[in-house]
């Protein structure tokens, strides 16, 4: 089954199902002297440009910029890849509008249409994610203009004041291509961040990434886990080099990472001492780490409720120490156990993705500004923000929220989504209350034959998450 959204994305990544504006006949542009530009729009430099008329645009199109735009009220229903959903404001009423504009970004051609951009789909797997891009974001095209990537030049035109830019035109023929910004040797695919075959949620995306402003709209640079071993811990003996209590067969025994939590691979150790150029691995408490481009989902960072408007959430809220992506809710009921349902601001009726004060900040006429509710983490916040140092059972996004390299915890994942602070069976038990408490009051349950975990079993007499009822986790 596809996802009727994802779909609609694609599509208009490929130019096939939505107009995003139209050419705007002249509404009347003369020369008189000492009136440079009657009836027109003069450009910065000097140019009489016929003005924008709002009757001549296509419905759902306004005038910003002297341009027919697309009106939008997410980021969903702009073109994927290489628009934003802005908020602008319109040329003659001046009021705020939100319209789907260029982001300078030019995805790789492949018989006239994009393939495997950042954020498109990939139910296959890395299949689908044939694209490639430079670290900083901007797609590589080793085919450019024939095969001769040289020879595709910025098109400064096209790219007007957009910093990041790679819009570019071949030298030859000035046919639209995609500049290639950095080493050819630092060009890499894009990665398929997925559960697994069939995985309707699966997205393209980048690794390796500085900085926000390098990942797509409705993306941050946030931190993945990386399936290489980390070279240094070596096997001798039967006995780890850095720790004699434990046996081993083979060095990666006694090496974060290449395990069921980090993912498996046949490649051999990283030394994170001298890793590949441009990449961004790091060691984290169990696994090496990766900073990667990720869709702001429920927890994700933002700035603006537009942000929030790709993924799993609704609007951009306060939770904890930082703003956080959150969705929307009437009642608890709504949300997970861990979460509360609890005010989150105003938005506008019909733009969810827009903040108001009042109906009159809306850019639908007829719209109401409407009280928001949002499920946010019971915790505190969505990054293990604690008044104290214990960080059992704290919600969390990333391993590096619950300790730095030298911690025994990691994020663990209780559901989609659901991320919570675990030391992996580390805290050895004889009774619940030996083990930490969770932000609900509740201890750790000390594992015994009562959970069907038999005295011989590695984690017997270990701490996990606390019991309430036949299910674990952090709250009731």
């Amino acid at each position: 089954m596809i996802d009727f959204a994802l779909r609609t994305r694609t599509l208009a990544a490929l130019g096939l199902a939505i107009v995003v504006s139209v050419a705007v006949a002249p509404t009347g542009c003369s020369t008189i002297a000492g009136e440079p530009c009657v009836g027109g729009v003069l450009g910065a430099d000097g140019s009489c440009a016929p003005k924008c008329d709002p009757a001549q645009c296509v419905t759902g199109n306004v005038c910003v910029d002297n341009a027919c735009r697309l009106t939008c009220d997410s980021l969903e229903d702009c073109n994927l890849g290489t628009q934003s959903c802005t908020l602008s404001v319109e040329d003659d009423t001046k009021r705020a509008v939100t319209v789907c504009l260029g982001n300078g970004e030019q995805p790789p051609l492949a018989n006239g249409y994009p393939k495997g951009i950042e954020g498109e789909g990939c139910p296959f797997g890395a299949m689908d994610c044939s694209a490639t891009a430079c670290a900083n974001g901007l797609y590589c095209d080793p085919a450019a203009c024939g095969g001769k990537p040289d020879e595709c030049v910025l098109d400064d035109a096209a790219c007007g004041d957009i910093e990041r830019c790679n819009i570019g035109k071949c030298t030859a023929d000035g046919s639209r291509c995609t500049v290639t910004t950095c080493d050819a040797t630092e060009c890499a695919p894009l990665s398929c961040l997925t559960t697994g075959e069939g995985d309707a949620n699966a997205y393209c995306a980048h690794h390796d990434c500085t900085a926000d402003a390098e990942c797509g709209a409705g993306y941050y640079c946030g931190v993945t886990r990386d399936a290489h071993d980390q070279c240094g811990n070596t096997c001798a003996g039967g006995k780890c080099s850095h720790d004699a209590a434990l046996a081993c067969m083979k060095d990666g025994d006694c090496q974060k990472g290449n395990n069921t939590l980090c993912g498996k691979t046949l490649l051999p150790c990283l030394d994170l001492n001298a890793a590949p150029a441009s990449t961004s691995y790091f060691e984290g408490s169990r696994c090496v780490l990766r900073k990667t481009c990720l869709r702001r989902d429920e927890c994700a960072p933002c700035n603006s409720h537009l942000d929030c408007s790709l993924g799993t959430a609704s609007m951009c809220v306060t939770a904890g120490s930082a703003n956080v992506c959150a969705r929307f809710c009437t009642a608890d009921a709504n949300c997970r156990s861990d979460q509360a349902c609890l005010a989150g601001g105003k938005t506008c009726g019909k733009s969810p993705a827009l903040g108001c004060a009042a109906a009159e900040d809306c850019p639908t006429e007829g719209d109401t500004c409407v009280d928001r509710m949002v499920c946010v983490p019971r915790s505190g916040g969505c990054h293990a923000e604690s008044d104290s140092a214990e960080k059992f059972c704290r919600a969390c996004v990333n391993d590096t929220d619950c300790g730095d390299k030298d911690s025994k915890y990691v994020c663990s994942q209780l559901g989609p989504g659901h991320g919570a602070c675990f030391d992996l069976f580390a805290t050895k038990c004889a009774t619940d209350a030996d083990c930490p408490t969770s932000p609900s009051g509740a201890h750790g349950r000390c594992l015994n034959t009562a959970d069907g975990v038999a005295v011989t079993d590695a984690v017997y007499h270990t701490c996990y998450f606390a019991k309430f009822g036949d299910s674990y986790g952090c709250f009731p």
